[in-house]
């Protein structure tokens, strides 16, 4: 049972000066929330031990009354000036509060059925508060065939946390930054390349820091670090355009590479009985990284007035964390091949997509490996009928295969199918009737890798349904409302 209060507040002013392109810029923001919430906890966990007797067990059952109030103020200017015609520059300076306070009380339950009896170790009323400052500058250079932009922000954040029953504070001061750079150059009429750069600290959150007590999961205990310091990451795209209208045909490419220095992980050890305690450090010697590759080329078929694309693309990820003090890396490769083809007319429209798809996914601590084999097909129809009438369907095909982690694939067909009229001159009234799943085999379903576990989940999610719509699309724009 819960009940939430919220508030929120906006206003922005702008002045343009004699010169043309300066300008300032005024905002402030204010938002407030309040929330009560009352929850009941009862579990019930057993420990055994290794010839899978019943060692122990525990048992909880609390009452936990919770209150958190936040209050978010942020004020700022910006000034723009017009350095000539090509080059523009623009400077700012933004103050941000935050404080929040998060209060929640545990009580066991006495012998009179009443929950009673505080619980010191699992209440917890901490009160947290951020001030930052923060200057930007930037810096744009623009011309026909040329656009560069630098930009440049440096925050100074003050942060304090509370804990009003230890009687404790802690205090840190972080120092934060971030540049960024981009560059569009427009090589012909038909091509143009794309290539941004940007780096960025980010500093840890609260709940890394010094985090509230909580046994709404015995098994996973999570342990702060006020020590952390923060991350350091770098962000690499390029990206190279064609496109040749009268032929109807084109190239995309894509490139992206990212790393993090001292990156923020969480770290595992596991104890005898089955019980994880996880805590935060920053990574010293390893960088975890992403990459990504993407290639398309398209164009258009004459014969059977389609368009049709093949498309390449790879990419992966490296993380570390540290799992009973042993360092482990996680990596995760992915390429997947398509093929696509469509056409979209007035009256009509269709589209047919398949590829395959293979996932290298290893633990440097697990001597086996999570690699897969995947497929996935598509198609989709759409025509008009007379009497402005229409009819389509979308047919989803998804596999995934078994792997030496777990022994079973998984595969699901989706198929949707609508009937519907329109009304109207322009056809902005719709009404439909929609069948989802009909072959009723939605199920949800992931599998992943990452800190040193490969998981599956399966869950229930809806299945088939019909459903009755009416939509009306009764925007105007760029019409006069006033009477002739």
């Amino acid at each position: 049972m819960s009940a939430t209060k919220e508030f929120d507040f906006k206003s922005s002013y702008i002045k343009r000066l004699k010169k043309r392109g300066r300008t300032i810029a005024l905002h402030a923001r204010a938002r407030l929330n309040d929330s009560n919430t009352n929850t009941f906890l009862n579990s019930a966990s057993n420990y055994f031990d290794e010839q899978g007797e019943k060692a122990n067990s525990n048992i909880i059952d609390q009452f936990k009354p919770s209150k958190n109030i936040s209050n978010n103020t942020t004020a700022g200017l910006t000034f723009t000036e017009p350095l000539s015609k090509s080059f523009n520059l623009s400077g700012g300076y933004n103050y941000e509060s935050d404080v929040s306070d998060n209060k929640q009380l545990s009580f066991n339950k006495s012998a009179s059925s009443i929950y009673d009896i505080p619980d010191t170790i699992f209440s917890n009323n901490l009160k947290t508060e951020t001030m930052t400052s923060r200057y930007n500058l930037n810096v744009v250079y623009k011309k026909e065939k040329i656009n560069i932009n630098i930009q440049g922000t440096y925050a100074k954040s003050d942060f304090k946390q509370i804990d009003m029953l230890a009687d404790s504070t802690l205090g840190r001061r972080f120092n934060n930054w971030t540049a960024a750079s981009y560059l569009y150059f427009k090589l012909s009429k038909a091509a143009s390349i794309n290539v941004s750069y940007n780096a960025l600290t980010t500093q840890p959150y609260s709940f890394q820091l010094l985090p509230a007590p909580q046994n709404y999961d015995p098994f996973n205990i999570r342990l702060g670090n006020p020590l952390l310091r923060p991350s350091l990451t770098n962000n690499f795209y390029v990206k190279y355009y064609l496109y040749q209208p009268t032929l109807d045909r084109g190239i995309n490419l894509n490139s992206s590479f990212s790393n993090t220095y001292n990156a923020i992980m969480e770290n595992r050890s596991t104890d005898s009985a089955g019980v994880n305690t996880y805590k935060w450090s920053n990574l010293k010697g390893q960088q975890p990284s992403n990459w990504g590759l993407y290639s398309e080329v398209y164009c258009h078929i004459p014969k059977i007035d389609f368009i049709a694309s093949i498309r390449l693309s790879a990419n992966g990820s490296s993380s570390f964390n540290f799992i009973n003090g042993k360092q482990n890396r996680m990596s995760l490769t992915t390429y997947s091949p398509s093929f696509s083809i469509w056409k979209n007319k007035v009256t009509y429209r269709a589209s047919f997509d398949i590829g395959p798809n293979y996932k290298i996914n290893t633990s440097s601590l697990q001597p086996f490996n999570n690699n897969s084999f995947g497929f996935s097909s598509g198609v989709s129809l759409y025509t008009k009928l007379p009497y402005n009438f229409f009819i389509g369907t979308d047919a989803n095909y998804n596999y995934t295969g078994k792997s030496q982690v777990f022994d079973k694939s998984f595969d699901r067909t989706l198929v949707t199918a609508y009937f519907g009229k329109s009304f109207l001159k322009e056809e902005g009234l719709k009404i439909t009737v929609t069948g989802n799943d009909l072959l009723n085999q939605n199920t949800g379903y992931s599998r992943s890798g990452s800190a040193g576990m490969f998981q599956e989940s399966r869950n229930i999610t809806i299945r088939r349904y019909f459903m009755f719509s009416l939509l009306w699309d009764f925007s105007k724009f760029g019409k006069s409302l006033k009477a002739p």
